[in-house]
């Protein structure tokens, strides 16, 4: 899930998967263009793929409440 500012307090968005990651997820990292999402655990590393962000206040996807995001 992932929470974004918006005009009245806090907008959240939920990011759903297109499939399960590998196995528990311990840490997650962002890449420095903030366009995709590593999930880490001890089965591995789920690379996914975020949603562009824009409108006024830069949300996923212009706002959208729930959100599909594939894994690469």
């Amino acid at each position: 899930m992932c929470t974004a500012h918006s005009s009245s307090g806090l907008a959240r968005q939920t990011l759903l998967l297109t499939s399960r990651p590998l196995g528990a997820v311990t840490q997650l990292l962002v890449s420095p263009a903030g366009q995709r999402l590593a999930l880490i655990g001890p089965g591995g590393v789920t690379v996914v793929e975020l949603p562009a962000r824009w409108g006024k206040h830069g949300l996923y996807e212009g706002g959208k409440p729930r959100l599909t995001c594939t894994q690469t």
